[in-house]
């Protein structure tokens, strides 16, 4: 007969190497469902910042389920070099073949020290060959340590029958072990997605609020008013609003194009005035000035508010734009960046040989970009 204390070995032998494998293997794989929650709660509720909590409890799991695997990984290959197993293993009648797991173990361990010495060597093929010689030693060291354990474990089974104990219900503790931290780390997002989820919604009306303002004050003179709607889609990068002043079908396809943030604020604002090559360049710039008066002033009607004062400002070229568009001819690009000015210009033309009828040629005015 054994005494509690043996059977209480026996039924931890029988249960700590698979404790040991469900551990490393949650490990590896709760990296994954990690990503996977962070990812839903960027992409689904629209979060735009990490979610320090839901981090901190996965590299807890990882901590304490890495540290459990050592503390028992270490536990069972020690006992089954024990004067106890082995006379737990002889009263039981299972005689086991000549231990050789520490000499392999010094084998590996030679190999290693071969391997790390010839990386040291200022030669390509010795140095890969030192690598391969360590990822052989890491190889063997996890095979050697995987058929450690599992003989411990399989001595620790049949030991229990012979001794009629009765082992305990691994497949319990092994769906605990898989279960709890997958619904932990769950049950730690769903506060972030409610917040997440709140916290864009309330973005989304405000935003929209600002872009129907802007889309009503351009449908008063404008042909075609193009918005992208926040109540249909959230938008980290904003929402796109764009003014044309005519019908797709008039030569003149001069538009503002703006974009407002999910502060409710204009966060870019650009005028795109088109040029007409076949007309006096005089002609063009009273023309091109009449219809910023125009976009600029459905803009300020508007009355929406913008991250920087200078996106509402009347668009003053920079210095010189004007002169080099006069002077120069329809087929030669201008772009100005000029810190002095309240926005950037751009006169974007294509060569001569272009069919004209593609529009090709307008002044493209950046705001807030040149001060």
């Amino acid at each position: 007969m054994i005494g509690e204390k043996e059977k209480k070995l026996i039924r931890g032998c029988c249960l700590y190497p698979n404790i040991v494998m469900t551990a490393i293997i949650v490990d590896l794989l709760i990296g994954f469902l990690w990503f996977f929650l962070v990812m839903l709660d960027d992409m689904v509720f629209n979060s735009t910042s990490l979610y320090i909590p839901g981090l901190v409890v996965y590299l807890g799991i990882v901590f304490i389920y890495l540290t459990a695997a050592v503390v028992l990984l270490v536990k069972v290959r020690s006992v089954g070099r024990t004067q106890t197993w082995i006379r737990l293993k002889t009263g039981a009648g299972l005689l086991s073949s000549k231990e050789n797991g520490l000499e392999h173990l010094r084998q590996i361990h030679g190999v290693n020290s071969v391997g790390r010495v010839m990386q040291r060597f200022e030669d390509t093929q010795l140095e890969q060959a030192g690598e391969a010689l360590q990822a052989a030693a890491a190889a063997q060291t996890v095979s050697l340590v995987s058929r450690t354990i599992g003989a411990v474990k399989r001595d620790a089974v049949r030991m229990a029958e012979i001794y009629q104990i009765k082992a305990p219900r691994v497949k319990k503790y092994v769906r605990l072990m898989i279960l709890v931290p997958v619904f932990l780390l769950i049950a730690v997002f769903l506060p972030e997605y409610a917040a997440s989820k709140s916290a864009s919604d309330l973005e989304r009306e405000r935003a929209a609020a600002v872009v129907y303002e802007i889309r009503d004050a351009l449908e008063s003179e404008c042909a075609i008013v193009i918005i992208d709607d926040p109540a249909e889609e959230y938008q980290t990068s904003g929402y796109h609003v764009m003014g044309q002043l005519n019908e797709r079908e008039h030569p003149d396809h001069s538009y503002i194009s703006l974009y407002v943030g999910n502060d409710g604020l204009i966060q870019e604002v650009n005028y795109v005035l088109s040029i007409d090559i076949q007309a006096k360049k005089e002609d063009n710039l009273e023309r091109v000035q009449q219809n910023t008066e125009k976009l600029h002033r459905l803009l300020v009607n508007s009355k929406a508010e913008a991250s920087d004062a200078r996106l509402l400002e009347f668009p003053e070229p920079p210095e010189g734009f004007v002169e080099q568009f006069v002077d120069g001819s329809y087929y030669e690009g201008i772009n100005i960046h000029d810190e002095s000015a309240n926005c950037s210009a751009a006169y974007l033309t294509d060569p001569e040989d272009v069919n004209n009828e593609h529009d090709s040629f307008r002044f493209y005015l950046e705001m807030g970009e040149g001060s």
